[in-house]
């Protein structure tokens, strides 16, 4: 059996800096995708649910769809504050403002797994 003196171990920490670039490289990948795929399939669900209400807001119409509609494409039903705290990312163009919002969501992904 071979035992490492405790000075010959090596540890890796998780710190701030590995964070920081763990998360510009999967931003960064994210980026290239959305850029790549056109915002498709991954934009697909925040255009339909907070971008384009956001715009309709800005326009001066009502954001959400008629009743019969609801179950085409993919509608807004977010209640007003939730579109009104989007609201900034409707001035922005589609592919800026899914960046953002994706870069966002990551941001909320790690804050829960380091909070935990």
């Amino acid at each position: 059996m071979v035992r490492l003196r405790r000075s010959a171990r090596k540890t890796f920490t998780f710190s701030t800096p590995w964070a920081l670039a763990v998360l510009v490289a999967i931003e960064t990948a994210l980026a290239l995708a959305v850029f790549r795929l056109e915002l498709d399939s991954l934009g697909f669900d925040f255009r339909g649910t907070l971008w384009e209400p956001g715009r309709a807001i800005l326009a001066g119409s009502s954001p959400y769809p008629a009743p019969d509609a609801v179950a085409d494409g993919n509608p807004s039903v977010y209640p007003p504050p939730i579109l009104l705290a989007a609201l900034p990312l409707a001035l922005l163009p589609l592919s800026v403002a899914t960046v953002i919002w994706a870069a966002c969501l990551l941001v909320s992904v790690l804050a829960a797994l380091w909070v935990s």
